[in-house]
């Protein structure tokens, strides 16, 4: 065991070198653990504003029978086995059970459910209780305000039934919290309790498991034992998506370790590597003595697993510490709203991945390390000469033109800059390696910043297009004619109300578009939109073949105000919004679905699209199948002049955003139709107005129009921002370790690298270089560090970011590679600063040391 004591030895000797290496191997594991902690947590503050969202099952199963129903409430209750089917957590279920009448003018579904289905769908009860007689409901309070019923227990709610042909009254047992979901969507729902109320129509299974492990085996696996088809399955693929199981490898964590790794071989073989050459001589001795090269691996071995012993728990300290406090940095933005925040955790799999990590990159550093040492001679070593034959003729080759260069060479630098420049560049591969491990963390942060500010923006784009991107919606049920809506008179009303900011109309009409074969760019994409339930019962599809090559395409085609055609610009893949021409043309705005980040449909700017709607406006059955007679029908062809993925805001109902959609300007949609009434109206409110002052005239004045649905999603939208905002506090705790390391890594190698060379820089001074000549070159030579990575690390990085671009832009919302000068700026700058500030430590340090003990000292 004398490599034992050895290891301990020089780690004594060597504490510069020690504490270098020891840096290196915490930056590395810091780096996976913090990273890798706040990455989880940001999954998990994802996953709840996903489940927030959309609710919290794994998968729906449609249409199930009463025996499949009885067969998956006994795998739930019986289940104590490892199948599958014995891992179900949660089983909602969910009944048809009437719905109003369409002349009805509240749109109202009633469904039997049973109490986990409300808990899926992220509600919960308020107050009262869950209904216990067969006429008892439960409701979300937004509804009962939409049917005029005061949200207290005991209300009476009638219904003119659709299916039964008569009315039927509910009493209100419970009042439900709101669902995002459905508010934002205009969807009314009333509950009853299914195990009293029964039906006969089909049910709808809501299944969570236990755990989150094979969720989608255990999804297929299920359904084969209920024979359910696929077209009967329906997965919460947003969920699942941000759980990460609908990938079979976590990314995330591969790019984080191999960013570890990286920082921890380089690092610490770059800071071995050099005191190899003030040891090379005591190895030669070892060998000359009947030592083994085996000897020697085993003492660095022995030597850098001591090192990392110690290294690791500070490791997994400083990486969650520093996780913690870059969160509560960037957080404290939360005081108004009761959000759950999520809190790091580190979870036990990012230590033991953390740890075996670093310990392989131990092993192949000393591997790497034993190879070199093996290609020098024992008698080499011993004289303090580390270079190989090869290295010997290259260098002799190089020699002869750097004493041509020599004479022009001085005449042009100063005899300080020289000197610093063939100190740094005489040892080329040492010098790599310094500005490597430089480089390595500038170029992190600068990737990872350009990552965040990517996703960043198109999460605001995302926000814009969502449901929840306005404080009020008022919209009309969809089986009203297309013509009704809120008049020119009622818009005016809203704009009037005092602390109303904005107010965008919208107006939209069911109509039929006409393409040819060959526009059809993914056919797969709408057979299996055509094998929807919905596109198949309802519209008899959404694509129908027409014969002669010739496709009609079920589309909506809306009319926004200026204010919302100003938004919509902001997404726009190709073209340009301009309000001039929107208004005074017959030009289009074409929203065009994707699939797999490619288009569904061939449409480019300057194309000519031709729709066609009924005149009267009916969005009867028949209409929609494409079986009504005697209608008149108006087609018009419109110039494309934009091109975007999403939209502002649209309708649920027919299309939804499954198709290619039209936007036309207010004024060249009436042209084009005739109407004149907005369909959906956004109304943004101004900071200091009185909310619930405000929701009251919007409604009050909705109520004016048969068939008005209003939503005040103010308190949905802050919530959602709450998420959101903690979400990419994460993201930005993980770009401030990448910058601490950064940091760390720059001052860490300049020093290290100046710090070993003190004999060097003894000599200079035993030459008669005085104080100020020595303080030029060490600085010179700093400088030279900062400026090379900072170049380096400059146009790495722009390829990285680039890198990291190109693949996403296909599947992003109107993508521009846009990168932060300041911030490149800055880490440009970073690298120069710190080159001269940390040179010059070490020359304070060696200035008050004697020239002889500059010499004989090892470090």
């Amino acid at each position: 065991m004398w490599y034992f004591k050895a290891g301990k030895s020089y780690i004594k000797k060597y504490k510069n070198r020690s504490i270098s290496i020891g840096i290196g191997i915490v930056l590395g594991i810091a780096l996976i653990v913090g990273v890798g902690s706040l990455s989880f947590s940001a999954k998990e503050q994802n996953i709840k504003q996903t489940e927030y969202e959309l609710g919290s099952h794994f998968v729906r199963y449609n249409d199930l029978n009463d025996n499949q129903v009885d067969d998956i409430e006994n795998m739930k209750n019986d289940g104590t086995g490892d199948n599958p089917k014995d891992n179900i957590g949660k089983l909602g279920l969910i009944t048809y059970y009437d719905s109003s009448t369409p002349e009805s003018d509240d749109l109202t579904n009633i469904a039997s459910v049973n109490r986990e289905l409300l808990e899926l769908q992220n509600t919960e009860l308020v107050k009262g209780n869950f209904p216990k007689k067969a006429n008892e409901v439960v409701i979300e309070k937004w509804v009962l305000d939409n049917l005029g019923v005061k949200p207290e227990i005991g209300q009476k709610i009638t219904i003119d039934l659709y299916g039964r042909k008569k009315k039927e009254s509910f009493v209100v047992s419970g009042i439900l919290r709101d669902r995002v979901n459905a508010k934002s969507s205009g969807i009314m729902e009333i509950f009853l309790n299914r195990d009293l109320k029964k039906s006969n129509e089909k049910t709808d299974a809501y299944v969570r498991f236990k755990d989150d492990k094979n969720i989608v085996e255990n999804i297929y696996k299920i359904s084969e034992d209920l024979s359910i088809d696929d077209e009967g399955i329906s997965v919460n693929r947003m969920l699942l998506d941000a759980m990460g199981q609908l990938e079979e490898i976590d990314y995330n964590l591969i790019y984080s370790a191999i960013a570890a790794a990286i920082v921890l071989a380089i690092v610490v073989y770059g800071v071995f590597n050099i005191s190899i050459i003030q040891r090379i001589s005591e190895y030669g001795l070892i060998r000359a003595i009947g030592g083994k090269l085996s000897d020697i691996v085993k003492l660095l071995l022995t030597e850098l697993l001591l090192i990392w012993l110690v290294s690791l728990p500070i490791g997994v300290a400083v990486g969650y510490l520093v996780a913690v406090l870059l969160k509560k940095v960037s957080g404290n933005v939360f005081t108004e709203m009761a959000v759950e925040l999520s809190t790091i955790s580190v979870p036990i799999e990012i230590i033991g991945f953390a740890s075996v990590v670093s310990l392989l990159i131990i092993v192949f550093i000393v591997v790497l390390l034993a190879w070199k040492i093996k290609r020098i001679s024992p008698i080499d070593e011993i004289r303090g000469n580390i270079k190989t034959s090869v290295d010997k003729k290259r260098n002799h080759k190089m020699s002869r033109k750097r004493k041509n260069n020599s004479i022009s060479y001085s005449k042009i630098i100063p005899i300080e800059i020289k000197m610093a420049m063939k100190n740094v560049l005489r040892n080329k591969s040492g010098f790599a390696i310094t500005l490597i491990s430089m480089c390595l963390g500038s170029v992190m942060f600068l990737a990872s910043s350009f990552y965040s500010d990517l996703m960043e923006d198109q999460q605001k784009k995302l926000d814009e297009v969502s449901k929840v991107n306005t404080d009020f919606k008022i919209s009309m049920i969809p089986t009203k004619p297309m013509y009704a809506g809120y008049s020119a008179k009622d818009i005016e009303d809203i704009r009037s109300i005092n602390g109303v900011e904005d107010v965008g109309e919208i107006r939209n009409l069911y109509a039929r578009m006409f393409l040819k074969e060959n526009q059809i760019l993914d056919k797969e994409y709408f057979k299996e939109e055509n094998e929807w339930t919905y596109n198949k019962d309802v519209l008899a599809g959404l694509l129908v073949d027409c014969g002669n090559g010739d496709k009609i395409l079920k589309s909506g085609v809306y009319g926004y105000n200026d204010t919302l055609l100003k938004k919509l610009d902001k997404h726009l893949a190709k073209g340009n919004v301009n309000l001039k021409e929107m208004n005074n043309e017959e030009v289009a705005i074409a929203m065009v679905p994707k699939n797999n980040g490619k288009h569904t449909v061939g449409v480019d700017i300057g194309d000519k699209l031709k729709v066609t709607f009924r005149e009267d406006g009916i969005s009867s059955e028949e209409y929609f199948k494409m079986t009504d007679t005697g209608g008149k029908y108006i087609t018009k062809e419109f110039k494309i002049v934009g091109i975007v993925n999403e939209l502002v805001d649209y309708s649920d109902y027919y299309v939804d955003d499954n198709s290619v959609n039209l936007v036309l300007s207010n004024k060249q949609f009436e042209k084009f139709s005739g109407y004149k009434n907005a369909q959906i109206v956004n109304i943004e409110m101004k900071d200091d107005a009185n909310r619930e002052k405000v929701a009251k005239q919007i409604l009050t004045i909705a109520n004016r129009t048969s068939g008005n649905v209003f939503a005040d999603l103010t308190e949905e939208r802050m919530t959602l921002a709450a998420m959101e905002e903690n979400k990419q506090m994460f993201i930005n705790a993980i770009i401030g370790i990448l910058f601490l390391i950064s940091i760390i890594n720059i001052v860490n190698n300049i020093k290290y690298s100046m710090v070993s060379r003190r004999a060097e820089f003894g000599i200079i001074r035993a030459i008669g270089a005085d104080n100020k000549m020595f303080r030029k070159i060490v600085l010179s030579e700093g400088l030279m560090y900062g400026l090379y990575s900072g170049v380096i690390s400059v146009i790495v990085a722009l390829i990285v970011c680039w890198g990291i671009y190109s693949p996403m832009a296909e599947f992003l919302i109107s993508p521009k590679f846009l990168v932060n000068p300041s911030t490149f700026v800055g880490v440009f700058l970073m690298n120069v600063g710190l080159g001269a500030l940390v040179s010059y430590l070490p020359f304070v340090e060696m200035r008050n040391i004697s020239i002889v003990e500059s010499i004989e000292r090892t470090e």
